[in-house]
């Protein structure tokens, strides 16, 4: 009877912490996001290895979000944030866009498209798709499982509007930001998978892990997030926006 009602309690616990789960969702909250994805991706030793909190499944969850502003954008044009902190795990759903004017905005896209981040002689850059999604792409992670709340992060260009968008997520639905978005983030034709079967086999993960730009290999050709401060890369283009 005892071990019954224990189990009970236990039950009623964790019914009682899912239902009193904190998100975070206005645009205050960005910076906090920032933050706590940074911090969520510092690299420990455990057992002669090196990981990270997000850093189970080979990786493929981690991210520095080098290519997002620290601070949300004073021109923002629209947002959507989510972060729930669970028990075990935190969802993650980050969308926002911001306006530049025409000489910026084209500074930008020459800055963007030169990017890259380098660890002990290995550059990695994002993946360029120019026709998979209704404006040009960047592709920083890319997860087999995003279309079940997997792992992606990806910068889209619309020229027309001079137009920024960044889209980030972690266990949250691709199809949730949009249902909150004015631009189209989805694939225009092609399903998230088989965007994933044209990520680069030989750089970042495995075909059968996914794409990931702060994925490196170590000396013993193991895959592996380094610290941030082992990694070369410039973004200052971000600092004025």
């Amino acid at each position: 009877m005892k071990k019954f009602i224990c189990v009970l309690l236990v039950f009623i616990f964790c019914f009682s912490m899912a239902g009193c789960v904190q998100t975070y969702s206005t645009v205050e909250d960005y910076h906090m996001i920032y933050d706590n994805v940074y911090e969520a991706n510092k690299t420990f030793t455990k057992a002669g290895q090196k990981e990270t909190l997000l850093g189970w499944g080979e990786y493929m969850y981690c991210s520095y979000m080098l290519l997002f502003p620290r601070e949300a954008p004073e021109n923002l044009l629209e947002f959507e944030y989510y972060w729930a902190q669970v028990i075990d795990y935190d969802d993650y759903g980050i969308y926002f866009s911001y306006k530049l004017d025409e000489d910026k905005f084209t500074d930008f896209k020459n800055k963007i498209g030169d990017f890259s981040i380098t660890y002990n002689g290995q550059v990695n850059k994002p993946v360029f798709l120019e026709d998979i999604f209704e404006y040009p792409a960047y592709i920083l992670s890319w997860s087999k499982d995003v279309e079940d709340g997997g792992f992606c992060e990806y910068i889209l260009l619309d020229d027309e509007s001079c137009t920024v968008i960044n889209v980030y997520l972690l266990f949250y639905g691709l199809d949730d930001l949009q249902s909150k978005a004015d631009f189209n983030i989805l694939p225009k034709s092609k399903t998230c998978n088989e965007i994933f079967d044209s990520m680069p086999s030989t750089i970042g993960f495995a075909k059968n892990v996914g794409y990931c730009v702060y994925a490196f290999r170590d000396e013993e050709n193991n895959m592996f997030i380094p610290e941030l401060k082992d990694l070369v890369y410039d973004t200052g283009f971000l600092e004025n926006l």
